[in-house]
């Protein structure tokens, strides 16, 4: 890298085999201020493909429920109940009562199957235990 040329905090991650967060923590831990452009979507130095994202809460509009129409208390479903698949024809958006309809009729169906009963796989700390 040379002094005239100006990286992204992206390109640094990539150069460095780190994510971008530790290069923003690094940045901040040694004095220099970042700022955030405020792109979404595929705009977003983060995106990539949508897989490693979780900007999709910020990116999926949530006006309705798919299932019922409801307008309040919206969450984004994962389809294939993968949490770390993250392309928006994977998700749907939710009204609570029907996420929990949906997830409770996958666990029911996989325990009647004698199959695997399906769990969360959401990254460490989303919920609460």
């Amino acid at each position: 890298m040379h002094d005239d040329q100006a990286w992204s905090q992206s390109a640094i991650a990539d150069y460095y085999g780190v994510t971008q967060r530790t290069v923003g923590n690094q940045l901040r831990r040694m004095g220099i201020k970042t700022h955030g452009k405020g792109n979404l979507g595929k705009r977003n130095g983060r995106y990539k493909d949508g897989s490693q994202s979780r900007l999709y809460r910020l990116v999926i509009e949530k006006d309705r429920c798919a299932r019922c129409g409801r307008t309040e208390r919206l969450c984004v479903h994962h389809k294939n109940n993968n949490h770390y698949d993250n392309r928006l024809d994977n998700l749907q958006v939710l009204c609570h009562s029907c996420h929990m309809s949906v997830t409770k009729k996958a666990w029911w169906s996989a325990k009647r199957a004698g199959k695997t009963l399906p769990k969360s796989n959401a990254p460490v700390g989303w919920f609460r235990g």
